[in-house]
């Protein structure tokens, strides 16, 4: 008999058939992951989780929101944290008794499977710097099983079935998704406000990565940003080793000397508790991509790789979609795909360190400038910054009809927020 796992996604239903046995661990809705499970069962988990082996795995993909796409043939339906409770494919499967599960669980049960779960949390960078370890683990041979919320281009996907007991996540904060992990090692890269729908205020979000943190042993490792001070005052809250990382030679692990090609494109030096440890150069453009990565090279001391191995695999990645992604050439102009979640994640850690001459970027959310979010400067670079990538527009003469959109975009928000 062929089982069927449904795994939501936003708006996109992947209808997976599965093995009997993987079906036969839920319990009430819950899957029941044990150390102890097989590792073809424990791949056949990973593999219903990622969702993206098209050839293999999927069977049928259905786009659009509607009951009549949840059948009584189903076994299990995943969803993510961003589908609501009024959905209509999740009120149809709970109307059919079908067993139902958030994807932050499901990748929770899955974290029981391996000894030595690493997560990647924070605001900022969670996907670009999971990529980078991902990619260094790869480099060293360890072999991991990987999860991103991206494509990466080195395992041609989102995730890596490996036959190791390391296991590499992106760890997201939203409904407090990450507390269903189970981990031994964590880097908080940093805590800023971000899904207010939930978390309503910066308060609540420092809570969260406290418990976050609260759950690692004594034997892991915690990687903290010894430069924000929110994340730094996590130490408090953890029994794992804790390892800094920052400007400043405070800091465990810090980074001198660097400097930037016509691209963007860092080359820095690395240092440990003061000593120089060698230089790392970078295919991903940003002052934030220096720090993102000295993170990974940490993080990976910590497991044994060494520098020059985390080098080597640095020097390859050229980054996860839409993370700064290099989309070709426009009328002269470098066009780049940019999937930022928040207007400071643009306004203060990509435009700066780029020749802005040079290339355009276009970035769906610089546009919402709400004002819970931000404090009036945030606002006013924001919408300086929308100014300058209006005047780009018209010196690499795009479209008219769109320049025109971004004109009336612009004024509206001078408008809204300084008229």
């Amino acid at each position: 008999m062929a089982y069927k796992i449904c795994i939501k996604i936003s708006d996109v239903l992947t209808t997976i058939q599965e093995d009997p046995s993987i079906v036969e661990s839920i319990t009430n809705g819950r899957i029941k992951g044990t150390p102890e499970m097989s590792k073809m069962r424990r791949n056949k988990l990973m593999q219903a989780v990622g969702a993206t082996d098209i050839v293999n795995y999927v069977k049928e993909l259905v786009f659009g929101q509607y009951n009549e796409n949840i059948t009584d043939d189903i076994d299990l339906v995943v969803y993510t944290a961003a589908i609501k409770q009024d959905n209509p494919e999740l009120v149809k499967a709970r109307e059919l008794n079908i067993p139902t599960v958030e994807r932050g669980e499901f990748l929770g049960e899955i974290t029981k499977l391996f000894k030595d779960t690493i997560g990647i949390a924070g605001t900022h960078g969670k996907t670009s710097t999971t990529s980078m370890v991902a990619s260094a683990f790869v480099e060293a041979d360890y072999d991991p099983s990987i999860q991103v919320g991206a494509v990466l281009k080195l395992i041609n996907g989102n995730y890596r079935v490996g036959n190791s007991d390391y296991f590499i996540i992106e760890a997201c904060e939203y409904c407090d998704s990450y507390h269903n992990f189970k981990q031994r090692s964590a880097i908080v890269l940093n805590i800023d406000n971000d899904h207010l729908d939930y978390f309503k205020n910066i308060d609540n979000i420092q809570k969260s990565f406290e418990t976050y943190v609260s759950h690692l042993p004594e034997d892991g490792y915690l990687i903290l940003n010894r430069d924000d001070e929110r994340c730094y005052n996590l130490r408090h809250s953890s029994k794992a080793n804790i390892i800094t990382v920052g400007s400043t030679d405070e800091s465990d692990w810090t980074y001198k000397n660097v400097t930037f090609d016509d691209d963007g494109f860092p080359t820095y030096d690395v240092y440990k508790s003061n000593e120089f440890m060698g230089s790392i150069t970078l295919k991903v453009a940003g002052m934030h991509n220096v720090f993102n990565s000295l993170c990974c090279v940490a993080l990976c001391d910590a497991y044994g790789i060494n520098v020059e191995t985390v080098a080597k695999a640095l020097i390859k990645f050229t980054g996860a979609s839409r993370r700064l992604e290099y989309k070709g050439m426009l009328n002269g102009a470098k066009v780049y795909d940019d999937y930022g979640m928040t207007t400071s994640e643009w306004t203060k850690t990509k435009l700066p360190e780029v020749n802005t001459d040079q290339w355009l970027g276009l970035n769906d959310y610089i546009f919402e400038l709400e004002e819970e979010k931000m404090d009036s400067g945030t606002k006013y670079s924001g919408v300086i910054n929308l100014k300058k990538i209006f005047g780009l527009l018209e010196k690499f003469e795009l479209p008219i009809d769109f320049r025109k959109e971004m004109q009336e975009l612009y004024e509206s928000l001078m408008d809204k927020y300084f008229g």
